[in-house]
């Protein structure tokens, strides 16, 4: 079952991606950060089961916290002095900058791991196979990878744990000839899988004039509507941007637009785009149960 976002065209989501991870890596108003955030741990909360919900929110929360201490340590500008620090001042300004600096890297991880599982290899090659086919396929199979040789690694180390080759108990020379050769086992089984692959594209004409490509997506009326109403939207939240609704400077003083009506408009427009995928999930998911119950 896929929810109104997912059935969107790869175009818009890649564009509607990009637009948030922008505004998430390069605008420190807190009323985006906090509001991109609640709205990507929300969607990622309802996309991913809840352990593996924990695991990322424990992951991102690491490179946040480090962030948030490290930089009024090695940061001394502003001029609200909180305390010393061997004889260097903790600033109020560098304590607050860098919980804006790891609250947005926080989103950006969020909403990156949400771009990466939302945007598939079919995607992409169907976004970008016609434009760019060799660098297309080449960026969809090295993130391809990864994944793959973790779960073969995984897997040869079963077996030859399960065989008896080596474990747990026969030392730390054991285990390392072990994990040797487990990556030995991986890296020749990969290279003959390259090999196939390449053997297969070049039997079924890729790269070739008048080969045809699958497309999972169809670009009809209603995603032009829906691809015109966020260029309006975003054109409109780039103007009240430019126009200093959510204008923030952290030194010498923080000083921050917290109040007006082009800040309210301009935390609505970014709540609704921030909101949009968790949304569309629960409407579909009532809808879906809805369906059910009258079967």
């Amino acid at each position: 079952m896929k929810n109104g976002f997912l059935r969107l065209h790869a175009g818009v989501l890649f564009l509607y991606f990009t637009f948030i991870l922008i505004l998430c890596g390069f605008c420190y108003h807190p009323l985006v950060q906090i509001l991109a955030l609640v709205g990507g741990l929300a969607y990622c909360g309802l996309l991913f089961p809840a352990k593996d919900f924990c695991k990322m929110l424990g992951f991102y929360l690491i490179p946040a916290i480090l962030v948030a201490i490290t930089n009024p340590i090695f940061s001394n500008a502003g001029e609200t002095v909180l305390f010393y620090l061997n004889q260097n001042p903790v600033t109020q300004e560098a304590f607050l900058y860098g919980i804006a600096m790891g609250i947005s890297l926080m989103n950006v991880l969020c909403w990156f791991r949400i771009f990466n599982t939302v945007m598939t290899t079919d995607r992409t090659l169907h976004l970008f196979g016609g434009i760019l086919p060799k660098m297309t396929m080449l960026l969809t199979v090295t993130l391809r990878t990864v994944p793959n040789l973790r779960r073969r690694i995984r897997e040869t180390r079963e077996v030859q744990q399960a065989l008896g080759l080596y474990g747990k108990e026969q030392g730390y020379v054991a285990r390392l000839r072990g994990e040797l050769s487990v990556i030995q086992i991986v890296m020749a089984s990969a290279m003959e899988d390259a090999i196939e692959t390449g053997d297969s594209m070049r039997g079924r004409g890729f790269g070739k004039p008048g080969a045809t490509r699958f497309r999972r997506d169809r670009f009809d009326l209603s995603q032009g509507i829906i691809l015109a109403g966020l260029l309006l939207l975003w054109g409109w939240l780039g103007f009240l941007l430019l126009e200093g609704s959510a204008k923030i400077q952290f030194y010498p003083v923080v000083n921050a637009t917290m109040a007006g009506w082009k800040t309210g408009c301009f935390g609505i427009g970014v709540g609704f785009l921030c909101f949009l995928p968790a949304a569309l999930e629960v409407y579909e998911r009532i809808r879906w149960k809805w369906y059910i119950s009258r079967i």
